[in-house]
């Protein structure tokens, strides 16, 4: 009986990795983009910043705010993509060192990137919900 387990351990493992290796290059693709849009947005960011922010005298905010505003975009950006990068990562240490560790480690990854995806759009869902009572 441990014969037949063992076999339909290494076959799920087997299709686990066949999968997980599929997505790896879609993985690497949406985090370098995301690389390069928070690359993209931090220079815009600095471009706008270093024009002498926005105009004061309109009522508009400080130069500081569009500071924390660079940071934060570029921070959404960024944890995302770092996570989905360690993701592709664990992924090719499973095809290098195929055991059932490695594998909880690499869907490790994606639960916490799933997780954090989940969180950011939870929290612009909840703003809007407890912004709308307000707008009518």
């Amino acid at each position: 009986m441990t014969g037949t387990n063992e076999t339909q351990e290494s076959e799920v493992l087997c299709a686990a990795m066949e999968e997980l290796t599929r997505n790896r290059p879609w993985l690497l693709l949406v985090s370098f983009g995301i690389y390069f849009l928070a690359g993209v947005t931090l220079v815009i960011g600095i471009l706008d910043i270093a024009r002498c922010g926005p105009p004061e005298k309109y009522g508009s905010a400080p130069a500081s705010s569009a500071v924390i505003v660079t940071l934060l975009t570029v921070f959404v950006y960024v944890v995302p993509a770092v996570l989905l990068h360690r993701f592709a990562r664990s992924i090719s240490n499973l095809q290098v060192h195929p055991t059932k560790e490695n594998l909880l480690e690499t869907l490790g990854h994606s639960t916490r990137f799933w997780r954090l995806a989940a969180i950011m759009l939870a929290i612009p869902i909840v703003i809007v919900l407890l912004a709308l009572p307000g707008s009518f």
